[in-house]
C-alpha cells in the first residue's frame, strides 16, 4: 500500500481569487438575483463598464443554457451559467470571446441555422427559471419585440413593462398561473410595441415539473402579423362577397317581380284586347249585321211585291242594293268573325280550327288531341295562331296542302302548322308573325318558325298551362 497522502489545506481567499484570474477565461460569481459578487481579470477587461459588482450582469443566463453578448471588440461573447451546489443558490458564468471573422464552433452549426429559422419564420424563443429575475430570450424574440439582439438583459419585470397595457395583467396572469400549476397555454395577441406599428403574436410555452414543483417554463412567439392581415384581407373580401350577393339576391328578387308584373300586365293586355274583340264582335253580330239583314229583308219584300214590267227601272235598282248589301253583309260577317270567332266561344277551339280549315284556300288536315277545358286566353292564342298561318299559307306559300295539329301535355298545348310550299319564311316580313310572337309570349309561351327555302315551313306554338294565366273569362 503506498503512503498516505498529507490532507488538503483549504484554499485562502486570496488564493482563490488569484487562481480565478489565472484562468484562461472570463468568470463571474452571481447569486440568486444575478448580481455579479466577484469577477475576475480576463471578466472585467471583456465586459469593462458593463460590469458592476453587485448589480445584475449584462447577460440574462440563468441555469445551463448558453448565448451570444452584442459585439466585443469587433467579435461576439459567449456566456455559459453553472450553478455552485451548496451556495446559497450562487452561480459560476464562464464568458469566452470569439472573432466573428474567424470560424468558431461556438457559430457553427445548429444554433446559426436556429437563427437562420427564426428569421426566416418570425419567430423566436425564450427560457425561464421560475423563480429566477431573468429570462433567456433568442436573437429572433428581440427583434421582434424592436430590440437589437441581446442589447439588454431582459427579467420578468422588463418583459411585463414591455407589455401593452391592455393585454398586460390577462398575460401576466396566464403566466403565474402555470407557473403555480404547471399548464402550458397558447394565445395571440395585438398590440403595438413603442414605435412599432400594430403587430399579432402568436405565444405558446409549456412548463418542466420537478417534485411537483414547476422549475422552468419555456416557449415561443410567432409574428403572424401578415398571416393575420390576409385573413383580415380575406374575411373583409367575404363580407364583401356576402354584402354583394345578399344586395344582389334582393336586386334579382326585384327584377324577377318587375318581370312578373311585366307578364302579368301583357297579359292583362292581352285579355283586356281579346275582350275588347269579342265585345266589338258581339257588338256587330247582334246590332249593326241584324239590320243590315232587316234591312235586305225590307228590300227583298218590296222587290217581290213590284212587277218588272210595270217598273224596271225600280226593280233592277232594288235587286242591285239587295246584292250590294248582302256583299256588305258578307264583309261585315268576316270582319266580326276576324275580330273574334263565335264558334270558338260557343263549340270550342277544334270546332273554331275546324271552320278555318274548311274556308282556307288550300287543302288543310286538321289533328287535334282530345284537349279538354283550356282557358279562354290558351283558346284565343291558338286560334290565331293557326289563322294567321294558314293565312300566310294561301298568301304566299304556294302551298298544295297544309297541315295543323294540336297536342296536350302536362305543361300545355303544343300547336302546329306546316305546309309544303315555298318555304323561306321570316318574322321580320311582315306585322302579323311578330303580332303572334308577343301574344304568345304574353302567355308565358314561345313561338317558333322554321323555313328553309323550298322546304316548306313549320309554326309551332308553346302555350303553356300555368296559374299565371289570366282568370278572367269572356263575356258574352
Amino acid at each position: 500500500m503506498g503512503a498516505s497522502q498529507p490532507p488538503l489545506e483549504p484554499l485562502t481567499p486570496e488564493a482563490l481569487w488569484a487562481a480565478l484570474d489565472s484562468v484562461p477565461q472570463g468568470v463571474v460569481i452571481v447569486n440568486g438575483r444575478h448580481e455579479a459578487l466577484y469577477a475576475n481579470r480576463l471578466a472585467r477587461a471583456l465586459l469593462g463598464d458593463r460590469l458592476e459588482l453587485g448589480r445584475p450582469v449584462p447577460w440574462p443566463v440563468s441555469g445551463p443554457e448558453a448565448g451570444f453578448l452584442p459585439a466585443v471588440l469587433g467579435g461576439s461573447l459567449r456566456a455559459r451559467s453553472f450553478p455552485l451546489e451548496g451556495l446559497d443558490g450562487l452561480a459560476l458564468i464562464l464568458l469566452v470571446a470569439a472573432a466573428r471573422t474567424e470560424p468558431s464552433h461556438i457559430r457553427a452549426g445548429a444554433d446559426e441555422h436556429l437563427e437562420e429559422v427564426e428569421a426566416i419564420a418570425h419567430l423566436g424563443w425564450w427560457s425561464w427559471e421560475v423563480g429566477h429575475e431573468a429570462i433567456d430570450w433568442s436573437d429572433g424574440l428581440y427583434r421582434m419585440y424592436g430590440l437589437e439582439p441581446q442589447s439588454i438583459p431582459i427579467t420578468f419585470e422588463s418583459f411585463v413593462a414591455m407589455t401593452p397595457p391592455e393585454i398586460r395583467d390577462r398575460i401576466v396572469s396566464t403566466i403565474e398561473h402555470c407557473a403555480r400549476t404547471g399548464d402550458g397555454y397558447t394565445f395571440t395577441t395585438r398590440s403595438a410595441q413603442g414605435a412599432l406599428p400594430m403587430r399579432w403574436r402568436h405565444s405558446r410555452a409549456n412548463t418542466v415539473t420537478i417534485d411537483g414543483r414547476v422549475s422552468r417554463m419555456f416557449g415561443t412567439t410567432e409574428d403572424v402579423t401578415e398571416q393575420m392581415l390576409t385573413e383580415q384581407v380575406l374575411r373583409e373580401s367575404l363580407e364583401q362577397a356576402d354584402r354583394l350577393a345578399r344586395e344582389n339576391e334582393a336586386l334579382r328578387a326585384e327584377v324577377e317581380a318587375q318581370l312578373r308584373e311585366v307578364s302579368a300586365s301583357r297579359a292583362r293586355i292581352v285579355q283586356a284586347a281579346d275582350d275588347a274583340r269579342r265585345r266589338l264582335e258581339q257588338d256587330l253580330r247582334d246590332g249593326a249585321q241584324k239590320r243590315l239583314t232587316a234591312v235586305g229583308s225590307i228590300l227583298r219584300a218590296a222587290r217581290a211585291g213590284l212587277d218588272p214590267a210595270v217598273k224596271p227601272d225600280l226593280v233592277r235598282t232594288l235587286e242591285q242594293a239587295i246584292e250590294e248589301l248582302d256583299e256588305g253583309t258578307d264583309e261585315l260577317r268576316s270582319l266580326a268573325r276576324g275580330l273574334h270567332p263565335a264558334i270558338l266561344t260557343e263549340e270550342g277551339l277544334v270546332a273554331a280550327l275546324g271552320a278555318l280549315a274548311n274556308r282556307s284556300g288550300v287543302a288543310v288536315r286538321l289533328r287535334a288531341d282530345s284537349l279538354g277545358a283550356l282557358p279562354p286566353a290558351v283558346e284565343s292564342a291558338a286560334y290565331f295562331v293557326v289563322s294567321e298561318a294558314l293565312t300566310n299559307v294561301v298568301k304566299h306559300a304556294h302551298a298544295s296542302q297544309a297541315q295543323v295539329a294540336l297536342h296536350r301535355n302536362p305543361g300545355g298545348v303544343l300547336v302546329e302548322v306546316s305546309d309544303d310550299g315555298t318555304g323561306g319564311a321570316s318574322p321580320e316580313a311582315g306585322t302579323g308573325l311578330r303580332g303572334l310572337s308577343d301574344r304568345v309570349a304574353a302567355l308565358g309561351g314561345r313561338l317558333r318558325l322554321v323555313s328553309p327555302a323550298r322546304g316548306g315551313t313549320l309554326l309551332r306554338a308553346e302555350l303553356p298551362l300555368t296559374d299565371k294565366l289570366p282568370d278572367r273569362q269572356f263575356q258574352g
